[in-house]
């Protein structure tokens, strides 16, 4: 897969309809695995039991609902049968806790540097997004961050003779949120490492995007009190990298794989 190619994903998983006219084209797209295709299709599902419960609600309008659509593609995928009438049970049941979704705030990931780069290299990629946080790629796993201030830092302690790279001064300690949790989740893993920022994956550890403080509403009293409840869930969402990786493909600095994850899959 190419780099847009990887982008082009990330993207169809945070805004499906953005990307995909239709679930049966998400389906029939050769350029990606099934891995691929039922991440994004499971993405466009949750969107289309939203619309369902504002449907409910008379609350509609904008685009169709696709569940049914969703729903036909997915079993065609996976073999699985579940009708449409079902799916929008769950989906209801599931909208109906309350819960606002991380992936609602999730910003796609634009840039990413390898751990080998300068870090000349990395103040010019960050300076072409918006996000705050560059993630720090070596080989098929994300093994780092660097922020702004690591930047500044870089650039008091290099000099002509002396050229940093990203590996020496990026932040090993990876604060993730996945892409189903509820933003109180986020807000309180935000307040445990003292940062604005979180990485953004799936339920496979797929890096799909980041997640800034400022873009997150307020919680609610049911997110606050489910929270509550299971604090342990804060404790199951951090990552000690290594600072490299586990096992090194070959390739250049720019050749490394799109579907970069915060650690080996389990």
């Amino acid at each position: 897969m190419t780099k847009d190619g990887g982008a082009r994903v990330r993207a169809a998983i945070l805004d499906p309809a953005a990307v995909f006219d239709s679930p049966e084209e998400v389906e029939r797209d050769a350029t990606l695995s099934q891995e691929e295709k039922l991440a994004i299709l499971e993405s466009w599902e949750e969107d289309a039991h939203e619309l369902a419960v504002a449907e409910d609600e008379s609350m509609g309008g904008g685009e169709p609902n696709r569940l049914a659509e969703v729903v036909a593609a997915r079993a065609r995928i996976t073999g699985a049968q579940e009708s449409a009438s079902a799916a929008r049970e769950k989906g209801a049941a599931s909208a109906g806790r309350g819960k606002r979704r991380v992936r609602r705030f999730t910003r796609p990931v634009r840039e990413i540097i390898h751990a080998d780069h300068e870090m000349d290299e990395a103040a010019l990629r960050l300076s072409l997004q918006d996000h705050p946080v560059l993630p720090v790629a070596d080989a098929d796993q994300i093994v780092g961050v660097l922020a702004r201030s690591e930047l500044a830092r870089a650039a008091e302690e290099q000099n002509k003779d002396t050229r940093i790279t990203a590996r020496v001064m990026m932040t090993t300690d990876l604060a993730f949120c996945y892409l189903d949790d509820d933003v109180t989740t986020a807000r309180a893993l935000m307040d445990k490492h003292g940062c604005n920022h979180l990485l953004v994956v799936d339920r496979d550890g797929v890096l799909v995007g980041t997640l800034e403080r400022d873009d997150l509403p307020a919680a609610s009293p049911g997110e606050t009190q489910h929270l509550q409840e299971r604090p342990e869930v804060v404790e199951q969402r951090e990552e000690h990298a290594q600072g490299v990786a586990d096992h090194i493909q070959p390739g250049g600095l720019d050749v490394y794989a799109e579907r970069l994850t915060i650690r080996p899959p389990r």
